[in-house]
């Protein structure tokens, strides 16, 4: 599942968001737009108390932006460890590890970048995590798209 929050620090938001991803039975979901900051202790708390484990990359020179991945206890993962950071979008991965690593990668692009930009950036972003390989049974990609 892939969702624009506009705030998991929003209290009345958040328990909606835990509330939709229970009665959907949803096991990953890809969060835009969190809002978190290394402040929001409360929320992940709130979170891992209903089942679910969060990965996030806030964003770190301004409020608002941030992308996140709240993942079902029981699903094994980790954090992409990646230094990339692109003008065009933000982005978080995660390696899902079962008989067969998954990456998981969810993009939120800023519609004030050209497309071309943004495909040239998300194809380094592509070559770094999956290098040259040509077998996309391995990742899955998630993010808005702009309007161009």
């Amino acid at each position: 599942m892939l969702w624009n929050v506009r705030s998991l620090g929003n209290n009345l938001k958040l328990h909606f968001v835990i509330q939709t991803l229970v009665d959907t039975n949803i096991h990953i979901a890809c969060i835009t737009e969190s809002w978190l900051n290394s402040g929001h202790d409360h929320t992940i708390a709130i979170l891992e108390a209903h089942g679910f484990a969060i990965s996030h990359s806030f964003r770190p020179t301004r409020k608002g932006g941030g992308v996140a991945f709240l993942v079902r206890k029981g699903i094994n993962f980790k954090r992409i460890i990646k230094k990339l950071e692109f003008d065009s979008f933000e982005w978080h991965g995660i390696h899902c590890i079962a008989k067969q690593t998954t990456h998981v990668i969810c993009i939120y692009r800023k519609q004030e970048f050209p497309m071309l930009m943004f495909l040239e950036e998300l194809n380094e972003l592509m070559t770094a995590i999956c290098g040259n390989s040509r077998d996309e049974k391995d990742r899955v990609f998630s993010g808005p798209q702009g309007p161009d």
